[in-house]
């Protein structure tokens, strides 16, 4: 870094990059200024944490919800083309094809409303992800003033708390829960990072 800025004619006031050891003790006792997390390291760790299992969740919902659909067109085919001949039950008895047949629409309609669950859910969290990029900025884009560092940390912090809900909810991995933590243990470094460069 010395030979970095050796001839420059500046002052380095503020670092910014991802949480390894060796770089913040570095920036803290080297250089002695301010260091910003990098957004887009614990943004990865979000995509890791929920929205990589969430997509995963989503596929085999949607794949299970095309299975149960194929399954009740199949039990539904035979019956169209049975004729006249009905078959032989007990009196009072249903005909065993409809109970089946009711069975497996229910089936059906139960995935394709989990598929559609999920999808909401990841959705959700993909507005989450795209919210949280544009709470870490020190001016509000479209109110044109400028916003302090505990009104950012306050909706990063909403938007973490969005992001784990749906994580418990989905019943997520323990690791899954670990990257919101690993993610969620800079925001308070993001709102000394605002009060820095406002100051």
């Amino acid at each position: 870094m010395e030979q970095a800025l050796a001839g420059l004619n500046c002052q380095v006031i503020q670092s910014t990059s991802d949480e390894a050891p060796g770089l913040l003790a570095y920036v803290e006792h080297a250089l002695g200024v301010h260091h910003s997390p990098d957004l887009f390291h614990g943004q990865h760790e979000l995509v890791k944490a929920v929205c990589g299992p969430m997509a995963t969740k989503q596929r085999a919902a949607g794949k299970a919800a095309t299975e149960a659909q194929e399954r009740l067109e199949r039990g539904q085919g035979p019956l169209q083309g049975a004729g006249d001949a009905p078959a032989k039950r007990g009196p009072g008895r249903p005909p065993k094809a409809t109970a089946s047949l009711e069975q497996l629409a229910r089936e059906a309609q139960a995935a394709s409303q989990e598929f559609e669950r999920i999808s909401a859910q990841r959705e959700q969290v993909a507005q989450s992800m795209r919210r949280l990029g544009q709470a870490y900025h020190c001016v509000d884009v479209e109110r044109g003033v400028r916003r302090h560092g505990q009104r950012i940390a306050a909706d990063i912090q909403a938007q973490m708390d969005t992001m784990r809900t749906v994580a418990q909810h989905e019943g997520l991995s323990q690791a899954c829960v670990d990257r919101i933590d690993k993610a969620e243990r800079v925001v308070p470094k993001r709102q000394a990072t605002i009060e820095c460069v406002s100051g």
